[in-house]
């Protein structure tokens, strides 16, 4: 799969990768995932199963180098949108197929104005329910803080709305 991340995922103007910066085998080299778990992930990720990466309150617990590691497992004909935090128009929807496209959030949150929070947040859940797949990630310490979070006044999803749009959650622990 060739693709380019947009400077916004990555950090700094004019970033642009043509491969995941840590690869599946660094992860487990790492031992940062296990061979079962990686497994279990491409075959779950193959049939476009919607993740949330999830990790503390500090920056570098990996979470961002984790999700795009895991692009590998993604279909080969996928194409991956990257959202533009508060300046996100949605205008990918009127040109890409639900079927093969992964919506990429670099991270669920306010803290920063690249990141997506809010009624946009909320609409890239209720996007999988076109047949959008969705990979972001989220500071939290808990499955209850996640909840806690996207069910906040600014976002306002449900459990039960967040559970139909995820098949997946991990809770990243930080690289040694």
């Amino acid at each position: 799969m060739g693709f380019s991340f947009p400077a916004l995922w990555w950090g700094g103007p004019g970033t642009h990768l043509r491969a995941p910066m840590f690869s599946i085998i660094a992860l487990l080299q790492a031992r940062q995932l296990s061979p079962q778990m990686a497994a279990l992930l491409w075959s779950l990720l193959a049939r476009r199963a919607s993740l949330l990466v999830v990790g503390g309150h500090y920056r570098g617990v990996g979470k961002t180098t984790t999700l795009s590691a895991l692009t590998a497992f993604f279909p080969a004909d996928t194409e991956l949108v990257f959202t533009q935090g508060p300046r996100e128009d949605f205008a990918f929807l009127q040109r890409t197929a639900p079927e093969h496209t992964y919506i990429m959030v670099n991270e669920l949150s306010d803290h920063t104005p690249q990141y997506l929070w809010g009624e946009k947040a909320a609409r890239v859940f209720q996007l999988t329910k076109l047949g959008y797949a969705l990979a972001g990630t989220l500071h939290a310490e808990s499955i209850e803080e996640v909840l806690s979070e996207l069910g906040s006044p600014s976002v306002r999803l449900s459990p039960s709305s967040i559970a139909e749009s995820l098949q997946l959650g991990g809770m990243q622990a930080a690289f040694q």
